[in-house]
């Protein structure tokens, strides 16, 4: 061990005349400049109450070099470096070496070279092809590992200044190894080398690339920047072309280099990594200064309520100074309150529902005669005629059209009559493990057109956790609240699928029976206005999901269907930018909502739902 610890060693000390020379061409670095850009980024780091860094001037200048010498630059780059350390916290969260220590000794697949190249870059290579076993070591470990590799060389102050250069090799690479290369991976390492990474990346060099890399490349090429795009390299078979860039005095034998042979694994610096490891436990204490949760205020604006097991729950009713002037129940989120609008209409709605669904009092009274007179002679639908809250929601859709509304009625009816998977006993506590999963979301704040707004985070959805039984049964759950309150039946909803963490599982799970189904429930069935379906962060392999619903599209639902990519300002001509949180390009400083409080506040609910589940046609019904 002692002699592998001798052959492999960070290189810490002070650059050589020719690296800091470099650093001036390349980084503006110069003493005058490191002394006065060290002195503002500390100044600047102290005035920013919302990190949590080192301010040595060693520890500063990692993030200065990169952005050459610029303070702001360099706190912007420290805050997305946080950022993204929490944001990634279920693989980054107290990672240390020993973590992974089996994928780093037994399997080949990472390793840094002994040697920089001819212009002392670091050169670190992947295996990615046939050598690759994902059930081995998952796309999230080789994450790890380069994590806490990049976090080594950043001890380096010619890595610093020089950069690192990465050889990926894809060689007898198969479907087993695409699998396991996820959408999710990709954007995860490409957000990290492209915004939150301080080594500088100076080229990507892909080699030995088969056919079946078009797939993975497919995943990867929509999160690519046109900076990156400029430093990746396709090289295949040719060595000859990666020795345009790399000397092959540094290069083993398999790239056609004058070293030998190399072992994938990082077998070699493992020992060097774990001599780190106070500096990775000090990277770990670094980031985000999380805030402290608002204390819940006490009296009336707390509820109490029991689950179908009889415990007993508090929900708070508001925990901001506002709270008391809220009406029942309602879950706080941040500086924003969610609560569900059954009795509120107000005149915008008023007005909006006169001059889209021709609702006046004449026409509205008219209506509910008439549908209440269809309903009578329905020997076989069970519906209660004394409730008009319970014929609006087929009313409003319709304008106010009752044969059309009855026509609805009974497809949605029938759709639930057949589908019972769906709808038996649909009840807060029924699907409280989907509740609590965090894929379906309702924001607090309608859109500029009165609009609710859905949420559907496909990539977080747990194939393992939940079937899509599971998660259909929560989406109709909202969908039966969102349909008791006036505003959403006049103004409808606007649903938003996220599907950054889409994978090949996910789509399994889908057929055309299902697409088929599905779509004939929002399409013809549902007593819902669905003004828009908007699909964001899709990675390539989406189209094969969409070529599964699109033979079963109408036109008309076409036509409210809008694909955004990761162009949120494509979205934010549909939903304005004070309705949406920042990471869907909005200005809504929204944090991620308690799922055992918004629960809780379904739960509140479960009469009106128990009372939607009476009514419709008897399972004897043909």
């Amino acid at each position: 061990m002692t002699s592998i610890i001798a052959k492999i060693k960070l290189e810490t000390e002070a650059p050589s005349q020719e690296v800091a020379l470099i650093a001036k061409e390349e980084l503006r670095e110069t003493p005058e400049r490191v002394k006065e850009a060290t002195k503002a980024l500390r100044e600047l780091l102290k005035a920013d109450k919302t990190l949590y860094f080192r301010d040595d001037d060693e520890f500063l200048i990692r993030f200065l070099r990169p952005t050459k010498f610029y303070p702001e630059s360099a706190l912007q780059l420290m805050r997305r470096a946080a950022e993204f350390k929490l944001k990634n916290a279920s693989i980054l969260d107290n990672l240390m070496p020993i973590d992974e220590e089996k994928s780093l000794l037994e399997n080949d697949v990472v390793n840094v070279l002994v040697d920089r190249d001819q212009k002392g870059r670091r050169i670190l290579v992947t295996h990615t092809g046939s050598i690759w076993d994902p059930s081995k070591v998952s796309a999230d470990q080789i994450f790890r590992i380069f994590y806490l590799v990049h976090l080594a060389a950043l001890k380096e102050p010619e890595s610093q200044i020089c950069g690192a250069v990465v050889i990926m090799d894809f060689d007898g690479l198969g479907m087993k190894q695409v699998k396991g290369l996820t959408p999710t991976f990709s954007l995860r390492l490409l957000t990290f080398i492209q915004e939150a990474m301080p080594l500088r990346l100076k080229e990507v060099h892909i080699v030995n690339q088969p056919f079946l890399f078009n797939m993975v490349w497919q995943m990867f090429k929509p999160f690519v920047k046109e900076k990156l795009k400029k430093r990746l390299f396709f090289h295949g078979k040719k060595m000859e072309s990666l020795h345009e860039h790399i000397d092959p005095s540094y290069l083993p034998e398999d790239y056609g280099g004058k070293l030998p042979k190399i072992n994938y694994s990082s077998v070699e610096w493992y020992p060097v990594l774990r001599t780190l490891d106070d500096d990775f436990k000090e990277w770990n204490s670094f980031g985000v200064v999380e805030k402290k949760s608002s204390p819940v205020l006490a009296g009336k604006c707390v509820q109490s309520f029991s689950d179908a097991a009889g415990s007993q729950f508090l929900l708070s009713v508001g925990w901001c100074r506002m709270a008391e002037e809220l009406p029942p129940p309602c879950v706080q989120i941040g500086e924003y309150v969610l609560q569900f609008e059954k009795e509120e209409m107000g005149a915008e709605f008023e007005e909006r529902a006169r001059k889209e669904l021709r609702e006046t009092p004449e026409v509205g009274n008219d209506a509910i005669a008439a549908l209440k007179d269809l309903l009578r002679d329905d020997k076989e639908l069970l519906f209660p005629l004394d409730d008009e809250n319970m014929l609006r929601p087929f009313l409003r859709p319709c304008k106010y059209y009752p044969e059309s509304a009855y026509e609805k009625m009974k497809l949605f009816y029938k759709f639930r009559l057949k589908n019972p998977k769906f709808y038996d006993e649909l009840l807060p506590n029924t699907i409280k493990n989907t509740i609590l999963q965090d894929v379906l979301t309702i924001f607090p704040l309608r859109s500029q057109f009165g609009r609710r707004i859905f949420l559907v985070h496909v990539g977080k959805w747990d194939v393992k956790k939940l079937s899509l039984t599971d998660i259909v049964r929560c989406v109709f759950l909202f969908v039966d609240i969102a349909i008791t309150e006036h505003r959403t039946q006049i103004s409808g909803v606007d649903v938003i699928f996220d599907l950054e963490g889409l994978s090949i599982q996910h789509i399994y799970q889908i057929g055309p029976s299902f697409a088929s189904n599905i779509l004939h429930w929002a399409q013809d069935c549902v007593p819902l206005r669905i003004k828009g379906l908007h699909i964001v962060n899709q990675p390539y392999i989406f189209n094969m999901l969409f070529a599964i619903f699109k033979p079963f599209l109408s036109v008309k639902f076409r036509k409210r269907i809008y694909f955004h990519g990761r162009n949120y300002e494509s979205l934010l001509r549909h939903i304005g930018a004070k309705y949406l949180p920042k990471e869907y390009g909005g200005t809504m400083d929204l944090p991620q909502v308690n799922r055992m409080e918004f629960y809780q506040l379904l739960c509140m609910y479960k009469n009106d739902f128990e009372e939607g589940n009476k009514y419709g046609y008897e399972k004897t019904t043909k």
